[in-house]
């Protein structure tokens, strides 16, 4: 009998154990659980504001939350996903303005244009509100032993683009490339947006032997010498953004192809389609329909003369595909609808030659300026470019330059100094 009761107390004794070590295991694995979701937190808090910065443009916007969120997490990579499809399987908002993403292993739901009943309430507008929510899956260890397996953890952020000024200027060179941006000597730029350089150049990622005023902020990843002065102070260190550009695609060759020709006098017009060889106006007057005009491996030259174009979009492949502007005078615009709007010039992303060169001639001359792999070149003496977004691998300015930025609608231009708040 007294070793019945003996085995009965141990079974008590083991049945209390494992109570306790239940218990306090549990503790542990809702700690686990409450570090996760503090870090979710962290997480969707930075992805919303960074996507802000690039709203109203929904692909730039989302393109920084992503980015944002991906930098927090070593070795992270971004994958489209689906609500069907791992991580985010199981996941479904049912709104259109969602796309989902994998991201070492997380789903990550961005959502712009966002609305809800706060922001209907504080009257926001859904295109300038972003919505993050990042979901986790967490797996059980000492739970698992009384049934737990895994569940889903997921943190919300809310960020609202609060306006500011657009990205006018941006160098995209990430390497340690010396004089990114360059001022020459006796330039006088003045820009109505910011300013960013990607270069991490310890001392002259921007080089100023002239002087530049922005209305904006100065921002550069490396560091600054010269000179010349830059209003306001640069700021040095920071972050670099994104190619505004990246998600616009370069346009198929038009089926319209023409030789080129070399224009002295009298006037002539030009249309739309793929050029074969060169196209130079040394005079004369041309006039260029609306519409994609595709310089195959051959430059576009303006020396003098007048040149006409609204609703233009000129792009450029190869590594001899140059356009130079040296004289005479542009009157150019881009296209104000469709893919390409907003955009005056595109050279190819892919290229290893060419540049883009504005080296004189007056006129008034509107639209992007986008070049991601080659330089862009502007020193006219007297120039003003409006509306505007300047981006190129690197950007040499120079001469009284008038930069009026905005964001392109159609390029997905976005990232100037906008402000942005989390508003849940």
């Amino acid at each position: 009998m007294r070793q019945q009761r003996g085995g009965q107390v141990l079974v008590i004794v083991a049945l209390c154990l494992v109570v306790v070590v239940g218990f306090f295991g549990l503790v542990i694995d809702f700690g686990r659980i409450y570090i996760l979701e503090q870090a979710l937190s962290k997480s969707v808090d930075a992805a919303s504001l960074a996507g802000a910065q690039g709203l109203p443009t929904v692909a730039t916007a989302k393109t920084y939350a992503t980015n944002c969120y991906n930098a927090q997490i070593a070795g992270g990579s971004v994958t489209t996903s689906s609500p069907g499809t791992a991580p985010c399987n199981g996941i479904n908002t049912g709104n259109a303005d969602t796309t989902h993403y994998s991201i070492d292993g997380n789903c990550v739901a961005v959502t712009t244009p966002h609305s809800d009943a706060v922001t209907i309430a504080k009257g926001y507008s859904s295109s300038k509100v972003i919505k993050v929510r990042a979901y986790a899956s967490f797996q059980y260890m000492i739970g698992s032993l009384f049934g737990f397996g895994s569940k889903k953890i997921y943190a919300t952020s809310v960020s609202l683009q609060k306006g500011g000024t657009p990205l006018a200027v941006h160098s995209l060179t990430k390497a340690n490339t010396r004089r990114a941006l360059m001022l020459k000597s006796g330039a006088a730029v003045n820009v109505s947006g910011s300013v960013q350089v990607n270069s991490t150049h310890p001392t002259r990622a921007l080089y100023k032997r002239g002087n530049m005023t922005a209305s904006g902020t100065v921002k550069v990843r490396g560091g600054v010498s010269g000179g010349g002065t830059v209003t306001p102070t640069p700021e040095t260190g920071q972050p670099q953004i994104a190619d505004p550009f990246a998600s616009l695609a370069a346009p198929a060759v038009p089926g319209a192809s023409y030789a080129g020709f070399t224009l002295n006098s009298g006037t002539r017009t030009m249309n739309p389609g793929r050029y074969t060889s060169r196209v130079r106006v040394n005079g004369g007057i041309l006039t260029m329909n609306p519409g994609i005009y595709y310089f195959n491996n051959v430059d576009f030259r303006v020396t003098g003369g007048i040149v006409n174009g609204a609703g233009v979009f000129l792009f450029f492949a190869g590594n001899s595909s140059d356009i130079v502007l040296s004289g005479g005078v542009r009157n150019l615009s881009p296209p104000t609808g469709g893919t390409y709007n907003g955009v005056l010039i595109y050279k190819r992303r892919t290229d290893t030659g060419g540049v883009v060169t504005i080296s004189g001639g007056t006129g008034s001359f509107a639209g992007a300026i986008y070049s991601a792999n080659r330089a862009i070149r502007i020193t006219a003496p007297v120039f003003t470019i409006s509306s505007t977004q300047i981006v190129g691998l690197t950007i040499t300015l120079g001469g009284a330059l008038t930069i009026q930025g905005a964001d392109i609608a159609g390029g997905g231009g976005g990232g100037g100094s906008q402000s942005a708040r989390l508003i849940e």
